[in-house]
């Protein structure tokens, strides 16, 4: 996976690096974007956020301050806290940014999901594995038809709650149930590549700084991650669909 370093807001994509990066999606299904996004934009952002989870109660000074959260298991508390944080105004206009992105590389309008969806991940509660995850695809299609973004809101280094991706997996054509899944790449390495269905595919993790934004294929396969870092996982996804 090539990594594409970007002046603000994306502004010097070239032809040279849109059609690259059309490429390395069709072949990988995820392209990141580095520093894609105006750090000091997005650090706002980061800040109203640790300003809402201390009001709401959650979570304060890198410590997890709800009982209620704590009753729920790891995955569950990435659902209620994606329902409960109120998002700052700023996260929207990037909507528009990104769908621009996605017009330039393919040259047709793409249509955005209504709302982009917090990615809030608590740390430090268990200790980073790769058994017994969440794994699964957001579109069953077997053609090309819709995009995800993920931006990274706060640096997240390795293990520290970063969405794992099976780089690659969007080439197989018999999906594997769950279960199946998790027994599979339970026995695999991070970022060492191995065979399966004669694909070649690899366990990655959505790591960077503030700003970093990855694309990916919606029907790659991912799965939700533990964080075992010190602090809180912060991202948000924006998706986008040839038809609604």
């Amino acid at each position: 996976m090539e990594i594409f370093k970007m002046n603000h807001n994306g502004a010097d994509l070239d032809q040279i690096k849109l059609k690259q990066i059309k490429t390395d999606l069709s072949v990988d299904g995820i392209v990141k974007l580095s520093q894609f996004i105006d750090k000091k934009e997005v650090n706002l952002i980061k800040e109203s956020l640790v300003e809402e989870l201390k009001r709401l109660k959650i979570y304060e000074n890198n410590k997890i301050i709800s009982k209620e959260l704590k009753k729920l298991s790891h995955f569950q508390q990435i659902v209620m806290l994606s329902s409960t944080v109120k998002q700052p105004k700023t996260l929207e206009k990037y909507s528009d940014i990104l769908g621009e992105v996605v017009f330039k590389i393919f040259a047709k309008k793409f249509y955005f999901d209504q709302k982009q969806q917090l990615l809030l991940t608590l740390p430090q509660q268990e200790k980073w594995t790769l058994n017994d995850l969440k794994w699964h695809v957001d579109s069953h299609s077997t053609a090309f038809e819709s995009l995800q973004f993920f931006l990274i809101i706060d640096d997240i280094q390795p293990h520290g709650g970063g969405t794992l991706v099976l780089k690659g997996s969007h080439h197989l054509t018999e999906r594997s149930s769950s279960s199946q899944l998790n027994h599979l790449l339970s026995t695999k390495i991070l970022n060492q590549p191995f065979d399966f269905q004669n694909k070649k595919l690899e366990i990655i993790e959505l790591t960077g700084v503030q700003g970093d934004v990855y694309l990916m294929d919606m029907r790659v396969i991912h799965s939700p991650a533990i964080n075992a870092a010190k602090k809180i996982r912060m991202m948000a996804t924006y998706r986008y669909f040839q038809n609604l």
